[in-house]
């Protein structure tokens, strides 16, 4: 595997745990 791969996987992982975590913050404050 290249870097540039392992980077954009790791970078759509981190936007995936972005997201789940925004949106758990949202219903929390709810």
């Amino acid at each position: 595997m290249s870097p540039v791969k392992l980077r954009k996987k790791h970078n759509g992982i981190m936007a995936q745990i972005k997201l789940l975590t925004f949106y758990r913050l949202n219903n929390i404050g709810r």
